[in-house]
């Protein structure tokens, strides 16, 4: 089947599949040939609660009407209350990635135990659902994508607390 690629403003690269007639030949988009685009979900994430995700991101977000989730780390959520109150007020997420501290870029907690990472992200959950009581559940995301560090498997830590949690 012929395929297109679509960018967002955002950034985002997807390639969709088309159902086309079969005489297509790839010279335009296809449309006036019959394709029936796919329905697709794609779920766009953020993570750090950087300064950057409320000045570009959220904007560009809003700006094409598409929603995301924003993995915000407690103390920077906390300098920009307020910012991230608006964001989930306009209908994004706001999630947990409260290891995103802690976390060397290898997936790695050094000193961390396993009940150390249970609590942190017990810890992570009460907080989001403190701030933002209209937001009844949220997910989490493992920083840099590892749930496994070189010693220590954390992905337990999150399953027994959030039904969604990310990876990669």
């Amino acid at each position: 089947p012929a395929s297109i690629r679509v960018q967002i403003q955002v950034g985002l690269k997807i390639l969709l599949p088309l159902r086309c007639n079969p005489s297509y030949n790839g010279t335009d988009l296809g449309f006036s040939l019959g394709c029936v685009m796919p329905t697709v979900t794609v779920s766009l994430t953020y993570d750090g609660s950087l300064l950057c995700h409320l000045e570009t991101a959220f904007p560009q977000l809003e700006q094409v009407g598409l929603k995301g989730t924003f993995y915000c780390e407690p103390a920077l959520l906390l300098e920009s209350l307020p910012e991230w109150a608006h964001v989930l007020a306009c209908g994004h997420e706001i999630g947990s990635g409260t290891l995103h501290g802690a976390v060397l870029e290898d997936g790695s907690l050094p000193g961390w135990s396993l009940q150390m990472v249970e609590d942190d992200v017990a810890e992570g959950k009460a907080l989001i659902a403190d701030l933002f009581p209209e937001q009844d559940r949220h997910s989490f995301a493992f920083p840099w994508g590892a749930a496994l560090s070189d010693d220590l498997d954390v992905s337990p830590a999150t399953r027994s607390v959030y039904p969604v949690v990310r990876l990669g």
